[in-house]
């Protein structure tokens, strides 16, 4: 394959240009795994908006499987949506047919590359501060506590640009959460009380 010359630009879209451009139209999703008070291991899926950057819908399990993540991604997307790509990395519950469902809900499925969380870092970071800011401070004790607490956190969870051109950088994310760690355990001790 020839070289291009220098000077000339490439021929295609670099990854950060394509979801800075196509940014109103991608949505990403995540798992994360929580361990509650008995030791059970449960499993936490993320929907997130890459233009506003915020949970859309997130939900718990114990045995997540391709339907059980296929219904959650009903549940966040609307019948009316103006999204175009869905992002999320090769996790084994992302099956084949999990994508080709996906498909028929007129979203184009993007993969993520082996061993490359940068390629969702939007989704990633905004788990990371679902962790950092919540789950953190507390054990959950059931799966439906969990599911509570990861509602009324995941609702006020925005990770804001920060735009820093003195560094030399596009941007800077920053995190924006509405919490504080007593909020985190009142919302913690609210939750245990309606159980």
């Amino acid at each position: 394959m020839p070289k291009r010359p220098r000077g000339q630009p490439r021929g295609d879209q670099r990854w950060s240009t394509f979801v800075r451009n196509h940014a109103a139209s991608i949505m990403a999703c995540d798992f994360c795994v929580v361990v509650t008070a008995t030791f059970r291991l449960l499993y936490v899926l993320a929907v997130i908006e890459h233009q506003t950057r915020r949970i859309v819908h997130c939900s718990v399990t114990s045995h997540p499987t391709a339907a059980w993540t296929l219904q959650q991604l009903r549940e966040a997307i609307a019948s009316d949506h103006g999204y175009r790509f869905l992002i999320h990395d090769r996790d084994g519950i992302f099956s084949p047919q999990l994508d080709q469902s996906v498909r028929r809900l007129r979203l184009r499925v993007l993969r993520t590359p082996p061993r490359s969380p940068k390629t969702n870092s939007i989704c990633e970071r905004v788990i990371g501060t679902l962790r950092r800011e919540c789950l953190d401070f507390l054990i959950p004790l059931t799966e439906n506590h969990l599911h509570i607490v990861t509602k009324k956190t995941g609702s006020r969870i925005t990770i804001e640009a920060d735009p820093t051109p003195a560094l030399g950088r596009a941007s800077r994310i920053r995190q924006s959460v509405f919490l504080s760690h007593k909020t985190n355990i009142g919302i913690a001790f609210q939750a245990t009380l309606k159980l």
